[in-house]
């Protein structure tokens, strides 16, 4: 964008349309002093009116198994039905079983391995 412009277009703009530009320049300093790049993607997305879909699943499960269980998931706790092209899957050992299912910066954690670590207090 030219430089030149910028200060134009601000002139050109009501109060309202200020204070709105005005929020989301405080939502993205926010997101990123909090969450670096991370917030910098998550602002990108909501801006787009995306979703960030992950799916972290044991190694020993198929992706088509921990996608049936992650689309379960999706609808139960997010409302929403999810196409296994949208789902970044990550195959982990840590888990010691189970999946964690990902939606922008929210966890439902289903592995074994959130278990063990209750069991172990």
């Amino acid at each position: 964008m030219d430089k030149q412009l910028l200060p134009n277009e601000v002139k050109n703009l009501s109060l309202s349309e200020l204070q709105e530009v005005l929020k989301e320049v405080k939502l993205y300093r926010t997101l990123e002093k909090q969450l670096g790049q991370r917030g910098k993607e998550l602002f990108t997305r909501t801006k787009e009116g995306s979703d960030l879909f992950v799916v972290e699943y044991f190694t020993s499960l198929s992706e088509d198994a921990a996608y049936e269980m992650a689309a379960n998931t999706y609808k139960k706790v997010f409302d929403l039905s999810v196409n296994k092209e949208d789902i970044q899957f990550i195959a982990s050992d840590k888990l010691s079983g189970g999946i964690k299912v990902y939606k922008n910066d929210s966890l439902v954690d289903l592995s074994f391995s959130k278990i063990e670590k209750r069991v172990s207090k």
